[in-house]
């Protein structure tokens, strides 16, 4: 992080505070520590707020639709870089402008397959950030269950419709699944107050295991995730917020 926003702010000593916009699609509050991450990070790499550099948040508090409206009103605001707190929030960024240096710090998506960077080595255009290949990772996470369940034979995947990462990363899992021999279904999740249905139609479909997608909104919401699956006896493999304790 502080490597990349050394290139971006390069010259911030030299002039007037550099701003920084942040665009959260979740609410401001489920991503505090990743806000209090990036505010460390600033100050490890020599910007102090109010003297080199002014942070303003913008959250579309998980309504989604709201995301175009912000970035357009960031774009003509011309502010210094955005930060985008989620795919979602990139996608809805870079359809707004060309010109505005946009820093994810760091997503599961694969923003090459989805036409946002031309490559890892050298994406081009006004994006930088980091990746960890989310779509890799989904289908690493159903072969960890497989591992653990070897008569696993059907999965139910927890996604974000509203995430754009999805189709890609859907066509590399119906591939594993199918040497796996395991079968999956889709359960689109559009919001956290949908959870509870979405795993009650999990345990109807007879799924005997939930991979959940990388989205910010399930990071949000793993506790409640977690808690559902213990509840129905159902494994669920996701990020590193899933290790919760069983109630």
């Amino acid at each position: 992080m502080g490597a990349v926003l050394a290139i971006v702010f390069g010259a911030a000593y030299a002039g007037p505070a550099a701003r920084i916009d942040v665009l959260i699609a979740e609410t401001k509050a489920s991503q505090s520590t990743r806000l209090d991450a990036l505010r460390v990070g600033l100050l490890d790499a020599g910007y102090k707020e109010g003297q080199h550099i002014t942070v303003e948040l913008r959250s579309a508090d998980g309504r989604y639709k709201r995301l175009p409206l912000l970035a357009a009103e960031l774009a003509r605001a011309n502010v210094d870089t955005i930060i985008a707190f989620g795919v979602k929030a990139l996608v809805a960024e870079k359809g707004v402008t060309d010109s505005i240096p946009i820093v994810i710090p760091a997503t599961s998506s694969d923003i090459v397959a989805m036409g946002l960077i031309q490559s890892l080595a050298r994406p081009g255009g006004n994006i930088t950030g980091s990746t960890s290949f989310g779509s890799e990772v989904l289908v690493e996470r159903l072969e960890i269950l497989k591992d653990v369940l070897p008569r696993l034979t059907r999965a139910g995947i927890h996604a974000n419709p509203a995430n754009a990462s999805l189709a890609p990363a859907l066509k590399k899992i119906a591939v594993a699944s199918a040497s796996l021999r395991v079968s999956f279904q889709l359960f689109p999740v559009p919001s956290p107050e949908h959870i509870d249905r979405v795993s009650d139609a999990i345990v109807k479909d007879r799924a005997e295991a939930i991979v959940v997608q990388d989205d910010s909104m399930f990071a949000a919401s793993a506790k409640a995730i977690a808690q559902l699956a213990n509840k129905h006896r159902i494994a669920v493999i996701g990020d590193k917020e899933f290790g919760v304790p069983a109630p």
